[in-house]
């Protein structure tokens, strides 16, 4: 009944649509497909020196220079910008070998199939939902009576029953309003109790617990609950977001810098969209912004971005209006602590919200040292790898 309940939960947080993906796909694929033919020439920076705006407030560094035969392992995964200048993480191929390169020392590797461990740079933080048989769910501790009952999905809306019943079979249907009565059942008749033991310290009992971890462990968000009665908590918080009336879409959000978090849910009365965080705002998100995984997200400063067709909205504002917003992922996407600057990767290239430009960066981020925010991005120019650094 495990998998099934996952069936559920899925379609239940993953509803789309099918054309809105489909756009954003065709423009992220175009972009690969550029990336993928500069890299065969081993020219990942095409444009020429005198079609880059930067200011004098940018400093070069170059890190490395490629070896005879040898080629940047381009896959976006593979790099790691860290959160510092001297951090940086990426591959680098020569023929059959494969070497790492990590904060200036280079090492042999076996060569990586499928993409890489490290994950890319991103304006804004994802958190993953762990699986109950992850090793990561040793955070979940058993109460009382049984670890698999506390798995099952509480119960599922007239509108949610509906919506899955046009994606499945007539045998699944019965299947899946079967094992739905037995697990509410399961749920009232048993004794089970769960809770979460995070960093010594512990939440709950519950009797119901879907985790989500952040990359590197440090903070977790939670769909908890005793029956039909669930509520979004953190480890960054001890208020906790209420799901009374609404329908949770997607994977709990959580800040930059970890200090806020909320949950895209959908209003069971109005059919409205809305954005509820832990510091108790709301914030109503169109009912298209939920058809991408990461459409609605948080910025530095806590601030709520939403990127639709054509425009960036902050906290319910338009900030930023581009020519096709479906060429821009919201992953590239820095917006300023002051809520108001704006810096995007468009088309392979960066356009700064000073009016500096770069074409064809490899990847960019933001880090924080002493005196403020800091932009670095990689490049590939000729046979050097070179570092940028610019104030945000």
């Amino acid at each position: 009944m495990k998998s099934l309940t996952t069936l559920i939960l899925f379609l239940v947080i993953a509803q789309g649509n099918a054309q809105n993906l489909l756009n954003r796909a065709k423009a992220k694929a175009a972009q690969e497909v550029n990336k993928i033919e500069n890299a065969a020439t081993g020219n990942t920076n095409t444009a020429s020196s005198n079609q880059n705006k930067l200011s004098a407030n940018v400093t070069r560094t170059v890190i490395t220079a490629l070896n005879q035969g040898e080629v940047f392992d381009y896959q976006e995964s593979c790099i790691d910008l860290g959160s510092s200048l001297n951090q940086i993480e990426f591959v680098l191929r020569s023929g059959s070998k494969c070497f790492s390169f990590k904060n200036g020392t280079r090492a042999p590797i076996p060569c990586p199939s499928g993409g890489c461990a490290s994950k890319p740079n991103c304006s804004y933080q994802v958190l993953r939902r762990v699986s109950a048989d992850e090793e990561s769910n040793k955070y979940i501790v058993k109460e009382a009576g049984s670890a698999d009952q506390a798995q099952q999905m509480p119960g599922l809306s007239a509108e949610q029953l509906k919506m899955m019943e046009s994606m499945m079979t007539k045998e699944q249907i019965a299947e899946m309003k079967k094992s739905m009565v037995e697990a509410q059942k399961a749920m009232k008749e048993s004794n089970f109790t769960l809770s979460i033991n995070f960093r010594e310290k512990k939440y709950g009992p519950y009797k119901y617990i879907d985790l989500y971890l952040n990359s590197s462990n440090s903070i977790f968000c939670a769909m908890v609950g005793d029956g039909a009665d669930l509520k979004i908590i953190s480890s960054v918080s001890a208020k906790a977001i209420e799901l009374k009336g609404v329908t949770p879409i997607f994977a709990p959000l959580i800040s930059p810098d970890g200090s806020e978090f909320g949950q895209i849910v959908q209003n069971s009365q109005t059919q409205q969209n809305e954005l509820l965080t832990g510091s108790g705002k709301r914030y109503a998100v169109p009912n298209a912004a939920t058809y991408s995984t990461q459409s609605v997200w948080f910025t530095n400063g806590n601030h709520v971005a939403y990127l639709n067709e054509t425009q960036l909205l902050l906290d319910g504002k338009v900030v930023k209006t581009f020519e096709n917003a479906l060429n821009i992922e919201p992953c590239d996407v820095f917006v300023g602590t002051d809520g108001k600057s704006v810096t995007a990767i468009v088309e392979n290239e960066i356009l700064f919200a000073d009016g500096d430009t770069y074409a064809y960066p490899m990847a960019l981020g933001i880090y924080k040292e002493a005196s403020g925010n800091f932009f670095k991005w990689l490049a590939l120019e000729g046979k050097e790898l070179v570092l940028y650094k610019k104030p945000n």
